[in-house]
């Protein structure tokens, strides 16, 4: 039910484009911390950009509940 009433709010248009941004963000943050590691960074680096995402992915998600 919540996610017939998102597609009739925004379009299935507008949620196909958020999730596309979501699967983007997550490759690059996979591969970025696939890199930190192989160069020998600590992983406090790949659990940055974890939290990144994971912040970026809940504030996308509040828009499109909201």
């Amino acid at each position: 039910m919540p996610f017939q009433l998102i597609i009739g709010d925004y379009g299935q248009a507008t949620l196909y484009r958020l999730i596309l941004n979501l699967i983007r963000i997550d490759v690059a943050v996979n591969e970025a911390a696939h890199y930190m590691y192989s160069s020998g960074y600590r992983l406090a680096g790949s659990h940055y950009l974890s939290r990144v995402f994971y912040l970026m992915r809940r504030h996308v998600e509040t828009c499109v509940l909201d």
